[in-house]
């Protein structure tokens, strides 16, 4: 009886072996007979003489008077139903994204804005003390012998000289202009017209 028992185990086995291996192989070579029925497709009892190829979803049954069909027409809509939540959640990742990229630019913007704001302070600031510098400097040339202001102006550039001409009385700038040498009166002079 002991060996009996034995065969049957043995027996058992290699039959559960068998089946296991052989499913292994059908699942590699056409893995859509291993797909879980879709919930939404009704399950018969037995599919008669349907014949199967594969398309870009997975199967395609060619006999669509078969049951066959509204499985497969099942599978797809499950699949498309998946393809399009996973869209959903994809697009919604999408939209956070922006949603965060449009904060930060309109924190940029006034970041901006700001310094724009700064910028134009300061540079009001710088030029409001450089009229009092040049204001102060033509007060200084003015006090000067003609000849003497005359020749420290012509190694000025000329928007430096014409900047303190401008700022001296009329009087003592003819004086000055009167004393510079031909060339530098007339550039200063078009430049004045400008």
């Amino acid at each position: 009886m002991g060996k009996s028992i034995f065969g049957y185990i043995l027996g058992f086995t290699f039959s559960f072996v068998t089946i296991f291996e052989g499913m292994y192989v059908l699942s590699k070579l056409h893995p859509e007979l291993f797909r879980p029925i879709p919930s939404s497709a009704p399950v018969s009892a037995m599919i008669d003489s349907i014949k199967v190829k594969n398309d870009s979803l997975g199967i395609v049954w060619e006999d669509t008077s078969s049951i066959g069909f509204e499985y497969v027409e099942a599978y797809k809509l499950d699949s498309l139903k998946n393809l399009h939540n996973k869209t959903l959640a994809e697009l919604g990742r999408y939209k956070d994204s922006v949603n965060v990229l449009i904060s930060m630019i309109r924190n940029l913007e006034i970041e901006m804005k700001r310094k724009d704001f700064l910028i134009e302070k300061l540079q009001k600031q710088a030029s409001s003390q450089q009229s009092e510098k040049v204001k102060s400097l033509a007060k200084i040339y003015e006090a000067m012998e003609p000849e003497t202001a005359a020749r420290i102006l012509e190694n000025m550039s000329e928007d430096e000289a014409l900047a303190i001409i401008l700022n001296m009385q009329r009087r003592q700038a003819a004086k000055i202009l009167s004393e510079l040498n031909t060339k530098k009166a007339v550039k200063l002079s078009k430049l004045n017209g400008k």
